[in-house]
């Protein structure tokens, strides 16, 4: 495992064998945590459009999400990332929620409290307000299982709920 610094003092954790190939262009931490770097695009006003690490690492096609199972979107060695259907795992969020390291949690400030959603065909569903992210992601975790199954990517919770 090697590193990749990013702006702002943050550093993307590679694979070995993909340090070398990373490493020859410029990577940035972007507003949402991820890495990623510029790449000239003719079609766009700015004359540029951003790809984000772990894509470029899997190679990723416009319709795939790759996914950081541990959740660290700085975390771009192989074995933290999965190919998934672009609508199954995007979150959206309330207005002054805070995302946390689980799928599918979030913590609204002004109830302080955590809420645990999911996206379902492009639609998302309130599965309730907790006192801990723990607790969330346990809701969260159930309700994928139910829905996907074996397929889910579940978040490994560890802490006060586990």
């Amino acid at each position: 495992m090697k590193k990749i610094e990013l702006t702002r003092g943050l550093w993307a954790l590679v694979d070995d064998e993909d340090y070398d190939d990373l490493n020859q262009y410029y990577w940035y931490a972007d507003k949402k945590g991820f890495a990623v770097r510029n790449v000239p695009e003719a079609d766009t006003k700015s004359g540029y459009t951003t790809e984000a690490m772990h894509r470029y690492i899997m190679k990723a096609q416009p319709w795939e999400s790759i996914i950081q199972k541990d959740g660290d979107r700085l975390n771009n060695q192989k074995y933290n990332l999965v190919r998934g259907p672009k609508a199954g795992h995007r979150h959206r969020f309330l207005p002054g929620a805070i995302p946390t390291r689980y799928r599918g949690v979030s913590r609204q400030q002004s109830y302080d409290k955590y809420r645990a959603t999911i996206c379902l065909e492009g639609k998302m569903y309130h599965l309730g307000w907790y006192d801990t992210m723990e607790e969330a992601a346990l809701a969260y975790n159930e309700e994928a299982q139910r829905v996907w199954g074996s397929r889910a990517y579940l978040n490994e919770v560890v802490g006060k709920a586990a």
